[in-house]
């Protein structure tokens, strides 16, 4: 009779130890929750925080070209991970500059876009819609880009685990180049906005207000 009781006793017993934790962790005092899309970086970099996309791929090879003369070239991969089977990744990355969404990306898939020289805030946000995925990591990356006319520049959007693990970084020529001839390329538009649609095959255009 005894050996019957004892796994429900342990049960019992953890869940009143949970409750109790989680009383204690109420009571605690708790920092102040400050949204990442209100601090100003974010706001020279991202767009308005629930905007939403429509995202299709262009599965054609890619090819290399240079950028129009005056601009810079940058490419942005996406690489978002499952946290765990029961917590799929989003289903695109939104991907910003100089404060407004310049498009949004499937993952395993890039967006290519032609800038004009000079400084650029870069931005990279998990959808805003309060996703189990989206409260167990970091939902918001930023980078810095130094724009140099005739250069190409390429950036990983990565997202491989809990916590601080989303990240906007740079990534060098070769791996890029390796990415970029073995993914497709995300073609873009934002809901609810009216705009000309982008080529297939052709970076957007952002060009730095003066």
């Amino acid at each position: 009779m005894h050996v019957r009781l004892r796994f429900p006793v342990i049960m019992l017993a953890l869940l009143a130890c949970c409750i109790s934790q989680a009383h204690a962790q109420d009571a605690l005092p708790q920092p102040p929750q400050v949204d990442p899309y209100a601090t100003p970086e974010a706001r020279a970099a991202c767009g308005p925080k629930f905007a939403k996309f429509d995202v299709r791929l262009d599965k054609r090879p890619f090819t290399a070209s240079q950028p129009p003369s005056g601009m810079a070239r940058v490419y942005i991969v996406t690489q978002i991970e499952p946290l765990l089977f029961f917590m799929p990744a989003p289903p695109i990355t939104r991907l910003g500059l100089d404060g407004q969404w310049i498009g949004a990306a499937r993952t395993y898939s890039y967006i290519a876009l032609d800038v004009s020289p000079g400084i650029h805030h870069l931005c990279a946000a998990l959808p805003a819609n309060g996703s189990a995925f989206a409260r167990a990591s970091r939902s918001l990356a930023l980078a810095r880009l130094d724009a140099q006319p005739g250069h190409t520049y390429s950036f990983w959007a990565l997202s491989i685990g809990f916590g601080d693990s989303f990240t906007l970084q740079p990534i060098n020529r070769d791996e890029a180049a390796m990415f970029l001839e073995t993914i497709p390329e995300s073609i873009s538009r934002m809901k609810g906005k009216l705009s000309v649609a982008k080529q297939r095959g052709t970076p957007i255009t952002a060009r730095k207000e003066q």
